[in-house]
């Protein structure tokens, strides 16, 4: 990867730390806030590191428990859905937990490529 892209890969990596912490902080008036503070909390972390340039196996397998934690958690979310999306709030829950799992998974396979080089 050009330095270029690497540039531009971190700034969305905080683009994406921003936006977690901005889905943190609408979690404060919930009934269960703490664990949607905390999931998407370490989402933002991993998303910092990735900003940062920092790159190491402890990294690779945080990253690897956070998207197999939030998949089971989808998991357990998508028998509940109703198909109301913009109403529900389990599917406003799901859908922040798939974004969440989306960005996980992709820091961990970029991450495993740009430790290759």
């Amino acid at each position: 990867m050009t330095s270029r892209a690497i540039s531009a890969l971190r700034l969305v990596y905080a683009a994406l730390a921003c936006m977690f912490l901005w889905f943190a902080s609408l979690q404060f008036n919930d009934i269960d806030a703490a664990l949607w503070i905390v999931a998407y909390g370490v989402s933002s972390m991993l998303c910092l590191v990735s900003a940062f340039g920092i790159q190491h196996r402890f990294v690779g397998r945080i990253l690897v428990g956070n998207s197999t934690c939030l998949a089971i958690w989808i998991a357990f979310l998508i028998p509940q859905v109703t198909g109301q999306f913009w109403e529900g709030e389990i599917e406003r829950e799901l859908g922040g937990l798939s974004i969440s799992f989306l960005v996980s998974t992709g820091e961990y396979f970029l991450l495993r490529k740009m430790s290759r080089l």
